[in-house]
């Protein structure tokens, strides 16, 4: 069972739990390509509208309604994948995506958090391009979804719960597994299953800070970050996790901290494992 977190800021999580077979609006190939010249990409209704079961009635402008709903997804011919969002509330509150969490292998839970690029929305409709992922060369590829984010906003959500757990993100479930196959041409055919998702219903983030323990570096510890949720189905163990987060350096010339320097943020991706034992011996 997978997570998808930050150290600091921390945002729902969910977690594969079942497939079972269903339909979703499919878009074909042809839709997305770019032009050579200047990489100019098909706005979102010129491909929707290609889809053979794509209904707009489906999908009414509900001004206060913020939440996501991811619709559908393309390949283009530069081995970029395209995901189509439906935002009810349209242009009112300038709600956007942020990022989505994708794995490209059929039955797994090793899932990898995209950022989400918008490249043309209209009205209700967006369109994006999911930056980092490369489309695979295989005649059959697997693009399983379990959820999409969009940006935290305090006016819409409220305030967060507590001082120390601050939000980055807003979660909605997608649950789905698409599996693309090559026919003849430039063309694949689609076959969609749902995934069912265990929804997490209430969590909190902390820290414990262990001196070091030594005589001379006095100021020096380690922080333990801890996750501690809970979730609408019973979960009799947790095995494994996938927590993503960032990270940056911190640098001091001295142990009165008068000259501090910080790198750069960097995400970071780690597998924690139940049998995984941490030690810390604080020697100095």
């Amino acid at each position: 069972m997978k997570i998808k977190n930050f150290i600091i800021r921390v945002i729902s999580i969910l977690f594969i739990f079942l497939f079972t077979l269903t339909s979703f609006i499919t878009l074909p190939y042809s839709t997305v390509k770019a032009e050579e010249t200047n990489v100019q990409y098909t706005d979102v209704m010129e491909d929707l509208e290609k889809a053979d079961n794509f209904n707009p009635e489906v999908y009414p402008l509900d001004e206060n309604n913020y939440s996501l709903e991811f619709i559908g997804l393309s390949e283009s011919s530069k081995k970029e994948l395209f995901v189509y969002v439906y935002v009810p509330s349209g242009n009112e509150h300038n709600i956007q995506a942020t990022s989505i969490n994708i794995s490209q292998v059929h039955k797994d839970v090793d899932f990898s958090n995209y950022f989400l690029s918008l490249v043309s929305k209209d009205g209700v409709f967006h369109k994006y391009k999911v930056e980092g992922l490369v489309v695979k060369t295989e005649p059959v590829r697997y693009y399983e979804i379990s959820s999409i984010f969009r940006k935290f906003d305090e006016l819409l959500d409220g305030s967060p719960f507590s001082a120390q757990n601050t939000i980055s993100e807003v979660v909605y479930a997608v649950g789905k597994s698409y599996r693309l196959v090559d026919v003849s041409g430039d063309n694949y055919d689609v076959y969609v299953e749902d995934i069912d998702l265990i929804t997490i219903t209430d969590r909190y983030v902390g820290f414990m800070r262990y001196p070091d323990g030594g005589w001379f570096n006095i100021a020096d510890g380690v922080d333990v970050h801890f996750i501690a949720f809970s979730t609408d189905l019973r979960i009799d163990s947790l095995l494994e996790a996938d927590l993503v987060y960032t990270s940056r350096t911190f640098e001091k010339s001295s142990t009165t901290f008068t000259n501090i320097s910080y790198g750069e943020p960097k995400k970071e991706k780690v597998t924690v494992n139940y049998k995984d034992n941490m030690t810390y011996d604080g020697s100095g």
